[in-house]
């Protein structure tokens, strides 16, 4: 795992999900593990395994923020194949990432630009605080 974590953290992305594809394998009731796979796995340009990774961190332990942040970012412009686009489904994972980890600034981030997007100027003030 922690190598795996090594080539994330240097943007070697194709070598970080390799990584973690083999942490998930030795240890596949973590979801940590599927989680940061998800997470390479997006950033390489794998939707499908991302969504399968954050799925089963999701089934293992169904609060987990990092998952759930994957899934959002599935459903956003920059991530989603052209007509997948759900804007929705994008602010129901983004509020469940931030109800789980209320810690996690790139969660807030996103809130509050979707909350822009969606007038919702409360959770808006409660993304910037």
């Amino acid at each position: 795992m922690q190598h795996a974590l090594d080539a994330y953290f240097v943007n070697r992305m194709d070598s970080a999900v390799a990584l973690f594809q083999r942490a998930t394998r030795e240890n596949p009731t973590d979801a940590r593990g599927y989680a940061w796979l998800a997470e390479a796995a997006l950033r390489s340009g794998s939707s499908a395994e991302a969504r399968s990774a954050s799925d089963e961190a999701l089934r293992i332990a169904s609060c987990n923020a990092q998952a759930h942040g994957v899934r959002a970012s599935l459903f956003m412009p920059r991530f989603a194949p052209s007509g997948q686009v759900n804007n929705d489904s994008t602010w129901t994972h983004l509020t469940a990432a931030v109800t789980c980890d209320p810690t996690d600034g790139n969660a807030w981030s996103d809130v509050w630009k979707y909350a822009i997007m969606r007038g919702d100027t409360a959770m808006e003030s409660r993304a910037l605080g």
